[in-house]
Order: structure tokens, then sequence, then C-alpha cells
């Protein structure tokens, strides 16, 4: 009996150790070199996106299974990076298991783009590839390189604003604006000549539709009555059609210094332009003096002067800007990205 029972834990052993063995040699025998990946094609190699399309099918992109040699089923990723950077920082899309293909639609595939940083309107390189990986241990296999060129467009979107702060004109409205229609928009009004204050958001400069008030910082659609801006100020205006709320947030910009008609005592307001996302005005100067801009007023704030004179803004308070002669100036200036310019009319 004891012999019978040694036989039995011998077989044991042994069908355990031939198990095991088969797994490491299943392991073992994964192809990870480079002729192992999938082939990659593309339902087109140029893409011109447009907003008009932008519900449309932009491009698919097909691949066979890798030839990795095991059972289980890879994970294959998509990556799309810029030409000539070897993917380093791609963006990646995972493709569903046992999926053969992905599709984007213009809209996305446009997002995508901006993500990566490229130029609208302008054609751009892109490389696509598919990586395939077992596991985050196993090298992962790669599919040929497809080469696209591809044209995005700018993902801005607007709404209107139209009140007492312009005679409640509706074909001279100005806009609030949402660089990338995500929903939340943003914009300057000009609330210090309104005297009530009162004005709406409009999606089309139309009265068909608004957005009012909704009380507490909220905004409704279609419904509720005008909203009033807290004072007689210039604000930056921040209105979430997501959340359905609205904000205030004073900003204003002057232009400040003995070289102007009120010196270093008070400022001369400049005008902002929410399409070109500038401040400008033209002034009176005099020579051989200077100039700053000021932000609401307030020396605690931001107020720029001159880095150099190839017209960069900096916020050194010793820096200031140098007239060189006496005349009206038109005055720009871009603080988002601290540029400005000075031209004599």
């Amino acid at each position: 009996m004891k012999r019978l029972i040694s036989n039995i834990l011998l077989l044991s052993i042994v069908s355990i150790l031939v198990f095991s063995c088969k797994k490491d040699e299943t392991r073992a025998i994964a192809n990870t070199s480079a002729s192992a990946g999938s082939q990659l094609t593309a339902s087109q190699s140029t893409l011109v996106l447009t907003r008009a399309n932008q519900t449309q099918t932009a491009i698919t992109f097909n691949l066979t299974k890798p030839n990795i040699g095991v059972e289980v089923a890879p994970t294959n990723i998509l990556q799309i990076a810029k030409k000539g950077t070897n993917f380093a920082g791609a963006k990646e899309s995972t493709i569903e298991t046992k999926g053969t293909s992905k599709t984007f639609t213009v809209l996305d595939f446009n997002a995508l783009m901006l993500s990566m940083g490229l130029p609208t309107g302008v054609q751009s390189d892109v490389d696509v590839r598919i990586a395939s990986k077992l596991s985050d241990n196993v090298t992962p296999v790669y599919s040929n390189v497809v080469s696209l060129k591809v044209t995005p467009y700018a993902l801005v979107s607007y709404l209107y604003t139209v009140g007492d702060f312009q005679g409640w004109n509706i074909n001279n409205v100005d806009s609030l604006v949402s660089a990338t229609s995500n929903g939340i928009y943003t914009g300057i009004i000009d609330f210090r000549n309104s005297g009530s204050r009162a004005f709406l958001i409009v999606p089309a400069k139309s009265w068909s539709n608004k957005y009012a008030d909704g009380g507490a910082g909220k905004i409704q659609y279609n419904n509720g009555g005008d909203l009033i801006a807290p004072g007689n100020f210039q604000y930056r205006v921040t209105a979430d059609i997501n959340a359905l709320t609205i904000s205030y947030a004073r900003d204003s910009w002057g232009v400040i210094g003995d070289a102007t008609p009120t010196g270093w005592g008070s400022d001369t307001k400049m005008t902002y332009n929410n399409g070109t996302r500038k401040w400008s005005i033209t002034i009176n100067l005099e020579g051989g003096k200077f100039i700053k801009f000021r932000q609401n007023d307030d020396w605690n704030l931001p107020n720029y002067g001159s880095k150099n004179s190839n017209g960069t803004l900096d916020t050194q308070n010793d820096n200031n800007i140098p007239v060189p002669s006496t005349g009206s100036y038109r005055i720009e200036a871009d603080f988002a990205n601290l540029t400005y310019s000075l031209v004599k009319l």
C-alpha cells in the first residue's frame, strides 16, 4: 500500500512538472519580432477637416491580427504622432478586443489633431501605427507606419450678447467665445455706460432663442428675465451652458503715464475686441515720455511695460514704454501673448 501511495504521489509531481513546462513553453514562443505586428491601412491619406462635415466619418483604420504566436488576444492600441517624433508623446486610442478597425468622425479626429498642437487651416504630416501588447511585462509589437496629411479646423464657437449697454441692437451684437467649443464661453462686456445693466445671451443674431436669468448665478434657456450685471464696470463674463451658470470678473485695461493726457494719475481706458482678443486705443501722446498698461486701475494688479524694442511686454515695474515723438497713436495689446504695438497715425 505504501508503495502504491508513493507511486501515485510521484505521478502527480511529474504531471505538475510537465504542465508547468508546457506553460513556460507557451510563454517562450510568443513572437515579438518586428515582422509579428499587425498590418495597418487607412481609408484616406489626405484629410481636410471642416466644421460643416463634423458629424460625418473622417477616417477608418483597418488592421490585421498580429502574428504573435499565442492564443491570448493582445491589446491593440492606435498611436498617432507628429511625423518625425518617433511616436514620442503619441496620442493613443485603444481598439476593442478582437476589433479589426477604428473609425473617427470629423469632430473627434479634429479634436485629436488639436490636442497634438497641430495648427488650424494648415496641412501637417502625421504618423499612425498599431502597438499590440500581451501585457506590461512583454515588449509590444508594432505595425507598419501609415503617413497622413491632415488639415484641422479651428474648433471655435460663439454666443452673442445684446442689452442696454449697446442699445438692444440685435444686428450689432458682441460675442462670447469658446475656443474649443466645450460649452464654456467668455468675453468682455463694457457696462460702464449701461443704465440698467440688463442684457441677454443669444445663440444666434436673432430674438428666436435666449439664455436669461435663472437666479443665484444661473442661466436658463428660453425662460426667465433679463440678466443683470453686478455693477457699471467692464467685466469678463463667463457663461457655461453645460452647467447653466454665469459669472462676472472685473477686467479692464488702460494706458497710464506722463505721455498721456491724464499723466500718472489715472488710466485712459482701452477697448477689448472679443474677436481678435486684443485691447486697443487711439490716443494723443507726448514724445520723450512714457506709458504703461495697467489692469483695473490698480497698481497691485498686473501692469506691463516694454521688455525690448520688439513689441514684447514685461511685468518689471521700471520698464516703461517710451513714446518716440508727440502725436496721435494707435495702440494694440495682446495680454495673453504679452505683445503690443505702438503706431503713430
